[in-house]
């Protein structure tokens, strides 16, 4: 499961602060706006949405005094989301979010960040149902025994060649940019790809049934890690159409049969029309769990995996000081740090995530608003909850940057990236008194 925890922690520190427009011009600190779809363009200001786009009223902003420390103002989201505190410079932001009775709260802060208009993406409103369909896959070889309909991963059986997959939910993150729906199904032996077919652009509606022939042959995919040091246990290849993304292989048999390898193969639905494909892979060494992404325009019959230098060597945590300290080595190119982090409250959890530029070896915890504070008790941290985050993408260079390339508007998905590489480690000492 840490697999899929770290791509989804990527996922959400690329959602966690966007930079849809610079400017570094003066402005009023007034906090309305009249056009529900106009974020302010002076000075620094945000405009909060949720992971389907929707504005976020009432969540709390605050900038920081020089210190990183200490609260200098703190302003409410409008009814539009936004919230604007005119010209400040570069300064350090928490946004924070309550949360409902069901949700845990979410709270994200950025160290330094430059003056600028900002759009921040926060709560995870999980699927939102669109329809309920069914799929028959025909056609499969007699290998099979399962199989695995995407982008809504559902599985089913396969008898006689054919597989029925009843009550599947599309959800909007299954849409594509165009409204309509693509289906993959790969007909499975074990993790081993037997077949695959697809159903294109199809219009999505309560109800509709989807026939797909399931008989195309995978192609083989050789894959080789040259570094002995850096070998993946994990090896797949994705895909990307119209905004939504695939599974298109299956596991490397090599890696799943001896843990780690230097080089394999993956069986992979090489004709599904993908506008990317990405090679992806993880490893784990000592405390670190590590991905690298590549993207391909193309499918590709042989790829490199090379994956960063980053080597968490330690994460500590003093509470009496509410400090985190770090050691990184390696020479890799760094964009962004992130320190991710829950706390216990009552009935639900409260997350907090810290960004900083990379070359810094230490955050503390900075004040929140008393409104904000009252949700926790700031001695609850989770430990084994808590993980420092090392980001790259090749084509960005540094922390203002990183900024900058995510808010091109369109970035959702990994692989609107050339290469990303990410480590993660958890905490090697939680120390509760200062030194």
């Amino acid at each position: 499961m840490r697999r899929h925890q770290l791509i989804h922690k990527f996922f959400i520190l690329l959602l966690l602060i966007s930079l849809t427009a610079c400017s570094s011009s003066g402005g009023d600190d007034d906090n309305e706006s009249d056009d529900p779809n106009d974020t302010p363009q002076t000075g620094m200001s945000f405009k909060v949405l949720d992971d389907n786009g929707t504005p976020m009223p009432g969540v709390y902003l605050s900038i920081y005094q020089s210190d990183n420390k200490t609260i200098q103002e703190t302003k409410l989201t409008d009814s539009n989301g936004v919230a604007n505190f005119g010209s400040t410079g570069r300064v350090t932001v928490t946004a924070a979010y309550e949360g409902t009775a069901n949700e845990d709260a979410e709270i994200q802060t950025v160290f330094g960040l430059p003056e600028g208009t900002y759009t921040l993406f926060m709560r995870d409103v999980g699927c939102q149902k669109v329809a309920t369909v069914s799929v028959m896959a025909t056609g499969i070889g007699a290998n099979a025994t399962s199989s695995m309909l995407q982008p809504a991963f559902a599985g089913g059986l396969v008898a006689g060649g054919t597989s029925t997959l009843s009550n599947v939910d599309i959800c909007q993150e299954h849409v594509q940019t165009d409204g309509q729906v693509s289906l993959l199904v790969m007909a499975l032996s074990g993790t081993n790809l037997e077949s695959y077919g697809f159903a294109i652009d199809q219009a999505v509606s309560d109800g509709a049934s989807y026939s797909i022939v399931t008989d195309q042959t995978p192609a083989t995919l050789n894959w080789s890690a040259a570094d002995p040091s850096r070998l993946p246990e994990f090896v797949a290849y994705g895909a990307v159409r119209k905004g939504v993304s695939y599974v298109a292989s299956s596991t490397s048999s090599s890696v799943a049969a001896a843990s780690v390898a230097s080089s394999g193969t993956l069986r992979v639905a090489d004709q599904f029309p993908a506008d990317a494909f990405s090679v992806q892979a993880a490893r784990n060494i000592v405390s670190n769990t590590c991905s690298v992404y590549e993207k391909h325009v193309s499918f590709q019959s042989n790829v490199n995996i090379n994956f960063s230098d980053f080597d968490i060597s330690t994460f500590t945590y003093t509470a009496g000081s509410e400090l985190f300290s770090w050691q990184i080595l390696g020479n890799s190119d760094k964009d962004q740090l992130t320190v991710s982090t829950f706390f216990s409250a009552t009935g639900r959890d409260v997350e907090w995530n810290l960004s900083i530029e990379p070359g810094v070896e230490s955050l503390g915890l900075p004040d929140l608003p008393s409104e904000v504070q009252s949700w926790f008790e700031r001695n609850q941290l989770i430990a084994n909850r808590t993980s420092l985050v090392v980001s790259d993408i090749a084509e960005v260079n540094g922390f203002d940057a990183f900024q900058q390339v995510l808010g091109s508007g369109s970035t959702r998905t990994i692989l609107d990236y050339d290469v990303v590489n990410i480590c993660e480690a958890g905490l090697t000492s939680n120390d509760p008194n200062d030194p």
